[in-house]
């Protein structure tokens, strides 16, 4: 199976050039993998430009509509340059992703199966100001205008979207007017695989760039592909195999999420990751 992870990046912050420099001393050393990092670059004369293992795309970095607009660029970049993959995998500059395991796990579970793969989450709008943000691993995190209800799991992980939610990071992200027809028009849900770890077969991305104008580019880029494969029923594939915030590498983990308020410790954190997906590596090279 070959894969094409496509890492979301911008030169605008040092953590996440140190963030870069960790993920390729382990990339580099995984088999059948090719990766690429993108990002905008305004000062470029043309519309894109490849510099070692970044592709660098004529735009200004925004929130939105920059991140999706730049994931359909880099996409049609790929496409253009013929690469050859059976899955893109679009993840962010912290995450780190157990290779040697994902690439088992696809081709057993989902090969040519499925087109859409990752951690789902879901979110659900009324008419009432009644707000719910759901990963459906039985995550729950409910708010009700400005008040966080107790019926929150307690969990480390729900802590973090707990927080995310009281920042406004998660409500941020909903579209202001219902994405597809709903038979209670007072209360509507939005699935999605969260941005994270987005896993996409070569048909679908053909689809996404085929269909780019359907995108809604008035919200974040995980969101508006899940609303696009609702509306056009692609199948969707739960990854529940993730970690946040891991203190220590878990050789079972698929996905080790790392996003925090102090990113030097998320820094520490995809160290130690990194560290021990490449000691594991060269033990298997030597068998």
């Amino acid at each position: 199976m070959k894969l094409l992870n496509l890492i979301l990046y911008s030169e605008t912050n040092p953590e996440y050039v140190e963030m870069k420099q960790i993920l390729e001393s382990y990339l580099n050393k995984v088999n059948n993998l090719q990766y690429y990092f993108y990002c905008y670059n305004e000062e470029l004369d043309e519309e894109y430009k490849i510099i070692h293992n970044t592709i660098y795309i004529k735009g200004k970095e925004t929130f939105i509509p920059g991140i999706l607009e730049k994931t359909i660029k880099v996409f049609e970049i790929c496409n253009k340059l013929d690469l050859e993959y059976d899955y893109i995998v679009r993840s962010n500059i912290s995450t780190v992703i157990n290779y040697p395991s994902l690439q088992e796990y696809l081709l057993i579970n989902t090969f040519n199966r499925y087109d859409y793969i990752g951690n789902i989450l879901v979110t659900r709008h009324s008419n009432k100001n009644y707000k719910y943000y759901k990963d459906i691993n039985n995550y729950d995190i409910t708010e009700k205008g400005s008040n966080i209800m107790d019926n929150i799991h307690n969990s480390k992980y729900n802590q973090n979207i707990l927080h995310m939610i009281t920042n406004n990071r998660v409500h941020n992200r909903l579209p202001v007017n219902i994405p597809y027809h709903s038979t209670n028009k007072s209360n509507y849900e939005i699935k999605f695989v969260f941005g994270m770890c987005m896993i996409l077969s070569k048909k679908l991305i053909q689809f996404l760039i085929n269909k780019k104008d359907k995108l809604d580019y008035t919200i974040i880029d995980d969101i508006a592909i899940g609303i696009f494969c609702k509306n056009n029923n692609i199948d969707f594939h739960n990854i529940q195999n993730i970690i946040e915030n891991a203190d220590k590498f878990y050789y079972s983990k698929l996905i080790f999420r790392n996003k925090s308020e102090n990113r030097q410790e998320d820094i520490t954190r995809m160290k130690l990751i990194t560290n021990s997906l490449i000691d594991n590596l060269s033990i298997q090279n030597m068998l």
